[in-house]
């Protein structure tokens, strides 16, 4: 997963994209199977692979509905474009599971 994240830090999106999908196929019951399917969406949205993006959310909410990114892969799934809308895609944005960490504030 760490590779994965690093590759998508540097641009290298489509190697990142096979990692995340080699690591949710090859250890579907590893904790991290939901993540590496859930870091997908974000390159896809970005890639305009909407209804590609819409089945990775919902494998997640069908396989790891107990998972703690089932409700992330729920929050993307509606931000997603709806079928046969004619409204723009919300923008994708960095999962906040992705961000940067805030600076530390300064002792007083």
């Amino acid at each position: 997963m760490a590779m994965a994240a690093n590759l998508e830090s540097l641009g290298k999106t489509d190697e990142a994209l096979s990692m995340y999908q080699k690591i949710a196929a090859t250890y579907p019951k590893n904790f991290n199977a939901p993540l590496a399917l859930l870091s997908q969406v974000h390159i896809l949205k970005v890639k305009n692979q909407t209804e590609e993006a819409r089945r990775v959310c919902e494998k997640i909410l069908t396989d790891y509905r107990e998972s703690f990114w089932a409700g992330e892969a729920g929050r993307e799934l509606r931000l997603l474009k709806p079928m046969g809308s004619s409204k723009p895609a919300a923008r994708s944005t960095v999962p906040p599971f992705l961000a940067a960490p805030s600076p530390p504030k300064p002792k007083r």
